[in-house]
């Protein structure tokens, strides 16, 4: 008995032992769970980021290329005849710190005091950038044309071909997604587009191509219904998306004219990769079915070149401002209306001032559709389009940081930008810029003043900053109303640089936009004042688009009187008159003043600068130029950015 006993063993674990085991299994197969989890989340973290330096690299590398042979000059006006071709480039509301300091479109709080920032991933997206550029030995712009143009002995009308050309025209900007409804894809409604690309069109500079008279010819007759299903290249037209119920295609209406048709030619830009122009009348109107394929003198005026357009007296942001048959405002990009986040702001009266219809993206109808739908998108997943011009006056402060003193001791000016305190350095493009500019005036004495946490030096002159910095959305001058006391002074005392956009009148707060804005037709406020009187932000503009161009002094002997509106106020932005059919003398003494030989305005001699009928929007010479773009991998929420800097030779 005993020994039966002695020799039984167990045969099985007991529940506990099991429940322990299997414990320590689960626990074996989470933590092993966990590790495949973080190398997969570490693989698709690294594979994102190889995949977006890869695209980032590509098109940045590709944008200093063609900047580097940028035909222009950066010395605004080109000469007539000069054949330069142009650079523009037009800086919308939105900066790169606008989506920070907002956070909520609602309310706009002090910056150090909120920690979440949302929407800080967006940076500065409603930027323009345009200009020719020269191809590198034998590697030609290639781009496709109508067959007729290339082949005019045995053409197939609607068909594209390849062409290529030295020259081109070439075109960057950022796009949000729509829907097929045209609307923009807000499904988080944050007012800030869920998605957008970066579009790039070159447009091929191919004279060679017009006929005998100086015109593109067409490959198949105009149609006279209204509206037809024919598309017939290289003709104005308006595009209707709605299809032909017999043919369930689109149709296009021909045939119309001034001033219906004066935005039609960005259906041309549909057909073919041609850098085309509308031909005037001599009336100077645009007017007729036909364009012209552009040269890079024809260029160097912004009437010729793409998404440019004149709009017709009484018509939108020109309306009551003249008749569509007397006078045009002078070629302004052809935007959209203002984004949805910065007028948001603009309602709850964040912004110095309101923001103008005419601001935003570039209109949608400039996208490629149809069969070449998506073709000029060469970066999806893009949340700032930067660019900046290089403002050598502009002030770089060394602000005295969270501590509220200077240095490390905090005792004296010289303190200020200490090595390791925790001072900051600021420039016009840096969210703390307006706080430290709010403050109190720079300090200008050896004892640092306690009563002033905001108190700061200039460091040195000469940032990368955005056109018309102080009147930007979140920018210095964002507070409501905040143009009088410290800010006021010290935006009159610093901020009067060459790209600010800013004109001190008669003190610290009484500011106007500089008159070569005006004179250029890009900014017209909607109210008459007196000649050399303050026009202040808050007045609402009929429009204002900041834009540096290269330009062109054509327009002082072109034959027609480009003047403002009303005739008299030197305050009124220039638009562009139609030219009678019977000019009498009285008529024709208005006309190219600055290049009559007579001292039309009996002041500062014959044909200066007062009597000249327009002006490049900025007059100062920009050295030198950055893009910033940075995109976000919709997957793994990651973003990376590069930046693009073009110096050029003046």
């Amino acid at each position: 008995m005993c020994k039966l006993m002695c020799n039984r063993s167990r045969q099985a674990f007991t529940i506990v032992e099991m429940l322990i085991a299997m414990a320590v299994t689960l626990l074996m197969m989470v933590a092993l769970g966990k590790m495949f989890q973080s190398v997969g989340r570490g693989m698709q973290d690294s594979r994102a980021n190889v995949e977006m330096s890869a695209r980032l690299r590509t098109i940045t590398f590709r944008l200093k290329d063609e900047l580097s042979r940028c035909t222009a000059n950066m010395t605004p006006p080109h000469s007539a005849g000069e054949g330069a071709g142009y650079l523009v480039y037009y800086d919308g509301p939105v900066t790169d710190a606008t989506t920070m300091l907002f956070t909520n479109p609602s309310s706009l709080p002090d910056d150090q005091l909120i920690d979440y920032r949302p929407t800080s991933k967006f940076g500065d997206y409603d930027d323009y950038l345009a200009f020719t550029a020269v191809a590198e030995g034998d590697a030609y712009f290639t781009g496709v044309i109508p067959d007729y143009l290339q082949n005019p002995s045995s053409p197939t009308p609607l068909k594209l071909v390849t062409t290529t050309s030295k020259y081109a025209e070439i075109v960057y900007w950022l796009q949000p997604v729509r829907d097929t409804a045209g609307v923009i894809i807000d499904r988080d409604n944050d007012l800030l587009p869920d998605r957008m690309n970066l579009h790039r069109r070159v447009l091929l500079i191919r004279p060679d191509l017009n006929n005998a008279a100086g015109v593109l010819p067409l490959a198949l007759p105009i149609p006279s219904t209204n509206p037809s299903g024919t598309n017939v290249p290289m003709v104005m037209r308006q595009y209707d998306p709605s299809t032909i119920a017999s043919t369930g295609s689109p149709q296009y209406f021909y045939n119309q004219g001034w001033p219906a048709n004066y935005r039609q030619v960005l259906e041309v830009y549909q057909d073919c990769d041609l850098s085309i122009r509308r031909n005037l009348t001599s009336s100077g109107l645009p007017d007729g079915p036909n364009v012209s394929a552009n040269s890079l003198d024809d260029l160097t005026l912004p009437h010729n070149r793409f998404a440019h357009v004149r709009i017709p007296g009484g018509t939108g942001v020109m309306s009551g401002v003249g008749t569509s048959t007397t006078l045009t405002s002078m070629p302004i990009l052809d935007l959209a209306g203002p984004d949805t986040y910065v007028k948001a702001a603009e309602v709850n009266g964040l912004l110095g001032r309101r923001v103008e219809l005419t601001s935003g993206f570039l209109s949608a109808d400039y996208s490629l559709r149809g069969v070449r739908l998506g073709e000029d998108i060469v970066l999806p997943g893009v949340t700032a389009f930067d660019v900046k011009a290089f403002d050598a006056e502009a002030p770089v402060l060394i602000h005295v940081g969270a501590d509220g003193r200077p240095g490390s001791s905090g005792s004296a000016i010289v303190d200020y930008g200490m090595l390791g305190s925790d001072d900051v350095v600021l420039t016009p493009s840096d969210p703390g810029f307006g706080t430290a500019l709010r403050g109190t005036s720079a300090a200008t004495t050896s004892p640092f003043d306690s009563m002033s946490p905001w108190s700061f030096v200039v460091g040195s002159t000469g940032a990368f900053v955005d056109l018309d910095y102080v009147y930007k959305a979140a920018g210095p001058t964002r507070a409501p109303g905040g143009v009088g006391g410290p800010l006021g002074t010290n935006i009159l005392t610093f901020c009067n640089t060459p790209f600010s956009g800013f004109d001190g009148f008669g003190g610290a707060g009484t500011f106007r936009f500089p008159s070569a804005l005006a004179k250029s037709g890009c900014y017209i406020p909607n109210q008459v004042v007196a000649a050399n009187a303050p026009t202040y932000p808050n007045a609402d503009p009929q429009f204002y688009q900041p834009v540096f161009d290269t330009y062109a002094d054509d327009y002082e002997f072109d034959g027609f009187n480009q003047a403002p509106d009303p005739s008299g106020s030197s305050s009124k932005g220039t638009v562009w008159y139609a030219r009678p059919a019977t000019v009498t003398p009285a008529i024709l003494a208005n006309i190219d003043e600055g290049n009559d030989g007579l001292d039309s305005n009996n002041a500062n001699g014959v044909d200066d600068d007062g009597e000249r009928e327009t002006s490049p929007p900025m007059t100062a010479s920009m050295r030198a130029l950055q893009v910033q773009i940075r995109i976000e991998d919709q997957s793994t929420r990651q973003s990376r950015q590069m930046t693009v800097t073009q110096e050029f030779v003046q």
